[in-house]
């Protein structure tokens, strides 16, 4: 018997063939939401995860289970230099338009708020609906309004849900942008609230003060690891063996792209037996490694520069013990001790920006788990 088309395909945003070991966090965010449109006051919701965790697949499927609950879920992807603001005014838009094309009615004051929005961030939006009045209170109290009177048109449309403005890789906006949108989603939330904006990123997201729920995705346990290898093998009638599945998930290391580059590339070729046993998953190890080092670590350590390198590799080399001073130090920056004047204090706050590290409390973190296992073995 021949076996089918690899169902195992590790890139960013790719939902995998079973999307496994993430039930508690689904029901966690679908709860929030919930809880918003019965008009319970909640804290701003956040996702996190380190890169590789399955946070694009993840919200994906967020906005998938809320279409059955009322809610109008657009999911906007922030690049790096991406303007969070303005791509949270679209979202609002684009689910102005959709919701009003299906109740038969102009979108009129929703666009205008979105429009309202983005103005008080310094950009526009091109619309032909004139903006509303800003107001006093800056950007963060025109975004508060806008939630408001688009959870007033779902209210009008007799729907539990409203619109819901999910962003990924929102680690790359600015800290004071961050803060902004949490601001408003909080000030709208202290009444019943029928829309709101999720924020996705990397751990070190939340701005220091804030309160919020956060949701994080955490690597797979081993069980989790071995339903998302098994169920797609039974699927296309190919038997794994037990010992296989043991050894993808000790060197899967629970992280969801890992799984998908180390099943595929043990998964057997159309001429051969329809089988992966042990020995397939060490014979593939080669084009697994490469696949981690062309696709998922290369990218990134590709456009550092090598002032950049140098602190990535400190942060690898310290561990636990990264912080800002002992990386300045490791590195010959007289100034490690003073942030304030360090030349590399923008470098790595450029590093943070980009997603390449993230802060935890005094810490720097890498952003790419088991990236440090993969600077040493360079």
């Amino acid at each position: 018997m021949s076996t089918g088309p690899n169902p195992f395909e590790a890139g960013d945003g790719v939902r995998p063939a079973a999307l496994t070991g993430r039930d508690a966090e689904l029901t966690e965010v679908i709860r929030h939401l919930l809880a918003l449109a019965d008009g319970v006051a909640m804290p701003p919701l956040l996702v996190t995860a380190r890169h590789g965790m399955g946070k694009t697949v993840f919200l994906n499927e967020v906005a998938r289970q809320v279409r059955s609950h009322g809610w109008s879920p657009v999911v906007v992807p922030l690049g790096a230099g991406g303007e969070l603001m303005l791509e949270v005014a679209r979202g609002l838009a684009a689910t102005a338009l959709h919701r009003a094309r299906r109740a038969g009615r102009s979108p009129a004051p929703q666009l205008a708020e979105a429009r309202a929005v983005a103005i008080a961030a310094g950009a526009d939006l091109p619309l032909d609906t004139p903006p509303a009045d800003l107001g006093a209170g800056g950007v963060s109290a025109v975004l508060a309004r806008a939630l408001r009177a688009a959870g007033r048109a779902a209210v009008e449309d007799d729907l539990r849900g409203g619109p819901v403005v999910l962003i990924d890789d929102a680690h790359h906006a600015p800290a004071d942008d961050r803060s902004a949108v949490l601001e408003a989603v909080a000030s709208a939330g202290r009444e019943p609230s029928r829309a709101t904006v999720v924020l996705c990123g990397l751990p070190g997201t939340i701005p220091r003060g804030t309160v919020c729920s956060e949701v994080g995705l955490a690597r797979l346990d081993a069980a989790a690891v071995v339903d998302a290898v098994r169920r797609p093998c039974e699927a296309a009638g190919v038997t794994i063996d037990e010992a296989a599945l043991r050894a993808i998930a000790r060197r899967c290391a629970g992280v969801p792209w890992f799984v998908q580059a180390m099943a595929g590339a043990a998964w057997p070729v159309p001429t051969a037996p329809a089988r992966i046993t042990a020995n397939d998953v060490l014979g593939s190890v080669v084009a697994a490694e490469h696949a981690l080092a062309t696709r998922f670590f290369g990218p990134v350590l590709d456009a550092l520069d090598a002032d950049e390198t140098r602190i990535v590799r400190g942060v690898a080399d310290l561990g636990e013990q990264a912080t800002f001073p002992a990386v300045a130090h490791l590195l010959g920056d007289p100034d490690w001790f003073t942030p304030e004047r360090s030349a590399l204090a923008p470098r790595c706050g450029t590093l943070v920006r980009r997603g390449v590290l993230y802060p935890d409390g005094e810490r720097l973190c890498l952003a790419l788990p088991l990236l440090d296992r993969y600077l040493r073995s360079r």
